[in-house]
């Protein structure tokens, strides 16, 4: 790519972003979301700003094709997946905002907008709107992959495939997708160039340019270790199927869902992030409740990790590699568990940590909980 092109794809960002949140907030933008739009910008590398741009051309053309599609979780980094209508979540801290004057007020008493309490607006006397779901940027931009995922529902993700192989002319679209063994513990990556077959299922599409080959087999397992090669090298967005909880997961989720007894929005988040990791409930947040803990003091996205650690005395750089640790189920070192002793953090923290074989981020909890109407 042309360091023109570089160029290009990140002012573009700056001017897609900037344009949508005059349109919600008005011309006098509030430093809270100029601050935090030019911290994503600056950490936004080249690489990742063409990838938004294709995602952002992706979402006008399923607008154009009355195409509805949802996201699965925040996009990173997280403003800008907003501001472009990558995803539905905020990720600022919870706000009022006039949509007929533009007066805008941040509201440190609640963690989540949907939680605040009505209330007019103070120079107009019309309603405010609430929104902020205080997503934190824990890590650079430019150190993980961008998170752009649609997901369509079934009468619609062939459709807008077909409509991605004209859209999208100028480039070679490698279709991945994914099927279950037999056995259904492997799942099997495959590589196409036309529309799969039924029985597969969509995984993402790779855009390569034309005078690039791709080199797989069409319809041939692929190794993850040559896809993720590939991810590297070329830009790519995540393409799957909607999908509703099935009865064995609703079960589950009416289960924690007792025990926890949410009584705000901000609750249901916490305890979808129980839902969807793993080891995150079973034998671990379900026996700290058992024992009188409340919601608001466990460990229920990788946030609450990080968090934990800088409250603590960590250094920011110290909190990410060992968060990172933890909400991946790294097994931490013997120094790793020492230095958290020596730092304060209690044990029942620690043992809670090592339990854990994934976290989720709050912004995926918020997903979960818009896309399941918790």
């Amino acid at each position: 790519m042309s360091n023109f092109l570089k160029i290009v794809y990140k002012e573009r960002i700056k001017e897609i972003a900037l344009d949508k949140a005059r349109r919600i907030y008005g011309d006098a933008l509030s430093k809270e979301l100029t601050t935090r739009l030019e911290t994503e910008l600056n950490t936004l590398d080249e690489r990742k700003a063409e990838i938004f741009c294709h995602a952002f051309s992706l979402a006008n053309l399923c607008k154009k094709n009355n195409v509805s599609f949802g996201s699965e979780s925040v996009t990173n980094p997280p403003l800008i997946g907003f501001l472009l209508g990558l995803t539905k979540v905020n990720p600022l801290a919870p706000h009022y905002y006039c949509k007929s004057c533009h007066h805008i007020e941040f509201d440190s008493n609640f963690l989540c907008g949907v939680d605040m309490k009505d209330k007019i607006c103070p120079v107009c006397d019309s309603f405010l709107s609430k929104d902020g779901y205080d997503i934190p940027i824990i890590y650079k931009a430019d150190t993980r992959e961008t998170d752009i995922r649609f997901s369509f529902d079934k009468d619609d993700i062939s459709k807008i495939c077909n409509e991605i192989e004209h859209f999208f002319a100028s480039y070679n679209v490698l279709k991945f997708c994914t099927k279950t063994n037999e056995n259904e513990t492997d799942i099997m990556l495959y590589a196409f160039e036309a529309i799969p077959a039924k029985g597969f299922e969509m995984n993402g599409i790779i855009l390569m340019p034309k005078k690039t080959q791709a080199n797989f087999p069409e319809g041939k397992v692929i190794s993850y270790r040559d896809y993720f090669k590939l991810l590297e090298e070329y830009p790519h967005i995540g393409i799957s199927l909607q999908k509703a909880l099935s009865k064995k997961h609703k079960e589950r989720l009416c289960k924690i869902t007792q025990m926890v007894k949410p009584q705000k929005y901000d609750d249901k988040i916490r305890m979808s992030g129980l839902f969807i990791g793993s080891n995150l409930w079973e034998d671990n947040a379900e026996t700290l409740f058992k024992d009188g803990f409340v919601i608001r003091e466990i460990i229920t996205c990788r946030e609450d990790i990080y968090d934990r650690l800088i409250m603590c005395g960590y250094k920011t750089e110290d909190a990410r590699y060992i968060s990172e640790k933890i909400r991946k189920g790294k097994s931490l070192t013997e120094e790793d568990m020492a230095i958290l002793e020596q730092n304060g953090v209690p044990d029942w923290f620690i043992q809670s940590c090592m339990k854990i074989r994934y976290a989720p981020t709050r912004g995926m909890c918020v997903m979960f909980a818009i896309n399941n109407n918790l």
